[in-house]
Formats: C-alpha cells, structure tokens, sequence
C-alpha cells in the first residue's frame, strides 16, 4: 500500500500476511529523494536502514509521518506494525487510554481534600466522633452559619414575608457552602453545617406552601 502526501513525499508499506512481516517505508521529497525504510518482523523492528546503508534518522523520519501511515485501511496491516514509531489503529483504543482522564477514589480525595498534617495517633485508628466533629468546626463555619440565616431573614422580608423564599434561599445557601468549602477553601466540608441549612430550608420550604 502507498500513497504521495501533500507535501510531495513518497510512504509505502510492503506486507506479507502469512509471515508477520512488514516494511515501512518513506521516500522524502526535496532531500535528494532521501530513502528511509524499516523492517518489522512479529511485531519487532528488526532492520532499519536509510539510502547510504545506515540506520541513521530512520526512527525520526517515520515517526514524523506516523499520523499518515495510521491512516492505512486494513487492520492486519496495523497489528503487523504493532504500534511501532507511533503507528495505531485510531478505531481502537486500548483499555488503559479509554480509561484515561477517569479520576480515581483516591485521587478525588488528593484533589478536593488536603492531608491532615497531624495525625491522630494512638491505640484506635479512629478518632472518637465528638473530636471529629469539634476539630472540623471553626471561626469560618460559624460565619457561614450567620450569613446564610441573614440570607433566609432577607429573602423572607423582601417577598413579603414568604417563607418559600426563605427556604429556597436556605437550601441554596447549603449547596454553596458544600462547594466553598471543597473548591474554594480546599478543605473537608463540615456535613453537619451543610445539612442542617438543606433540612432547615426544606422545612420552610414545605411549611410556608402548606400552612403559613
């Protein structure tokens, strides 16, 4: 199979099915009509040479024009080649590149969590809840806390005393709080802070468009 490209070089590839066996090979355009080919035998490069007898420049040259022979039709060709200098079916990605991008659990938590710097250390690898729960609340959350009842207070005032409002600004609050925490300030959210707005707004919510 071979083809001229645009720019005026010359690419083939000689195959042979039955014994695994391929030749790669470029003619360049405007360098003396320059001859670089490679031999691949079951998958392994076995011979490569240029037209002065050497192995010089051989790699680099079909490299360069990798994009080009990936574009050759027939699959047993390509599986011949065995991805060498960069040459690859495109219809078929292996298992590790369809998986890239994809985030682990671990690498999730490396990403939106920073490491306590001060383990706990002693004979039970957890730490009691109330600890827990008193390490992660601080001076930020409880500003958080007043801001978003300031919020609820405002919404309910400006739509005429609504309670709806007030819930849906709550709720809302709550879901901001979850991002802040995790995006902005790159910590551990504080669940307790962010469930009791969504619970509270919800009551509101629900209360105001059934009774008040």
């Amino acid at each position: 199979m071979y083809t001229t490209l645009d720019n005026g070089d010359y690419i083939r590839v000689d195959y042979n099915i039955v014994d695994n066996m391929a030749r790669v090979y470029v003619e360049v355009n405007g360098d003396k009509a320059s001859s670089f080919y490679s031999i691949i035998n079951n998958g392994r490069v076995t011979l490569e040479r240029n037209n002065t007898g050497r192995s010089s420049k051989v790699a680099e040259v079909i490299t360069e024009r990798a994009s080009h022979f990936s574009t050759i039709p027939n699959k047993e060709i390509l599986k011949i080649i065995n991805r060498n200098y960069g040459i690859i079916d495109r219809d078929s990605k292996p298992v590790a590149e369809k998986k890239a991008g994809l985030m682990t659990r671990e690498q999730v938590r490396q990403r939106y969590f920073r490491k306590d710097n001060n383990p706990y250390d002693g004979s039970n690898t957890r730490q009691p809840a109330a600890a827990a729960a008193s390490a992660g609340i601080s001076l930020i959350d409880l500003v958080d806390v007043v801001f978003g009842i300031l919020l609820a207070t405002g919404a309910f005032i400006i739509f005429k005393n609504s309670l709806m409002a007030a819930g849906t600004v709550t709720v809302f609050w709550g879901l901001i709080l979850g991002f802040l925490d995790i995006m902005v300030r790159e910590r551990e959210p504080v669940f307790l802070k962010i469930i009791i707005f969504l619970f509270g707004g919800a009551f509101l919510y629900i209360y105001g468009y059934f009774y008040y």
